[in-house]
């Protein structure tokens, strides 16, 4: 990242910067309580931004505070909200016809728990990442971005809706960087429905290629 010496900004100058493409602390504890990010809060506070380098992502990415949460531990908590859009209709968050996060919630990759972090996500898949298979997607990448993993992008998805009523990643597939098992050649995949239906979780044959199936894509911070 740029010399943040020159144009430092604040986390509470940087949601300024950022404004709808800010997801924060505070909201995160309204919504898992206060403890949620315990072990390091007063760092991710205290982190410092340059503002040329959040200047160039702030229409196209969102820059989120994302606890140390597990998949199932995120799907625990939302599933449980009562949430409704502005015509009064029931918004699932997860949805009801792709029962896949409770038939995948043994594995691995929906049990960890990442670090808690400042994360800089692009709300659209990597650009002319579709119809690739997971290699050619990878070989996409520039220098300073990765594939996050899906707890990282679950949570975002949901969080951003939640605030601002708008579905990211609507009606296509978005690969992210875990995989199914540690020996597995399938990564696993994210939908977001559209209307009043919610995500879905999927996991793909890497050599998978379709018009819809995009890959998730992040920036580094530093």
């Amino acid at each position: 990242m740029e010399d943040v010496k020159v144009g430092a900004l604040s986390v509470h100058k940087a949601r300024k910067l950022m404004d709808k493409n800010f997801l924060g602390i505070e909201r995160a504890k309204l919504r898992f309580g206060k403890d949620v990010f315990a072990e390091n809060e007063k760092e991710l506070s205290e982190m410092v931004f340059s503002k040329n380098f959040l200047e160039r992502y702030k229409s196209t990415h969102i820059l989120a505070a994302v606890p140390s949460l597990s998949i199932n531990d995120i799907r625990d908590k939302f599933s449980k909200l009562d949430i409704q859009n502005e015509a009064g209709r029931k918004v699932e968050l997860f949805n009801s016809d792709y029962e896949y996060f409770r038939y995948h919630n043994g594995r691995e990759f929906a049990k960890r728990r990442g670090p808690a972090s400042w994360r800089l996500v692009r709300k659209s898949k990597l650009p002319n990442s579709q119809s690739k298979t997971w290699k050619e997607q990878k070989a996409l990448l520039s220098v300073g971005q990765y594939v996050p993993d899906a707890r990282i992008i679950i949570y975002i998805t949901i969080a951003y809706y939640l605030e601002r009523k708008i579905k990211l990643f609507k009606d296509c597939f978005i690969r992210t960087a875990d995989t199914y098992t540690s020996r597995d050649s399938s990564q696993v995949v994210i939908k977001n429905l559209g209307n009043d239906n919610g995500l879905a979780l999927l996991c793909w044959n890497n050599l998978i290629h379709i018009s819809n199936l995009g890959c998730a894509v992040a920036q580094e911070l530093g």
